[in-house]
């Protein structure tokens, strides 16, 4: 939802530039920022309060990545490198998720007392 709302305001930002205040209205960007940004920051609210932080921050840790990818390659047409490029990029997501799920299993974000745990 992050990139969504960035990808809207970059839209409503060149409006403002070309068109001044009244171009800042005529951009459906800004009418889809009134609705998308209230509705992101109720999807993430509801997924903090679903329960622990270790809980939520995975996921959204996860999906961030690829939603942006997703927006560059459906909706602002960009191409994708080679098969070396390709090779680097798979590598390296599937650093991103062996080092979430590390971190989230970490025993410093339990709720146990620090000090019962071995150093």
């Amino acid at each position: 939802m992050v990139r969504f709302t960035a990808v809207l305001m970059a839209g409503i930002t060149a409006a403002l530039r070309a068109g001044g205040v009244s171009g800042l209205f005529q951009a459906w960007q800004t009418y889809a920022m009134l609705v998308a940004g209230p509705i992101g920051f109720f999807l993430l609210q509801t997924a903090l309060r679903a329960g622990r932080l270790v809980a939520a921050q995975p996921g959204l840790v996860l999906t961030n990545p690829l939603v942006a990818l997703g927006w560059d390659l459906l909706v602002f047409g960009e191409h994708v490198r080679g098969r070396p490029w390709i090779i680097a990029d798979l590598a390296a997501a599937g650093a991103l998720a062996c080092c979430t799920v590390l971190l989230a299993g970490s025993p410093l974000l339990r709720d146990e007392d620090l000090a019962r745990q071995p150093a």
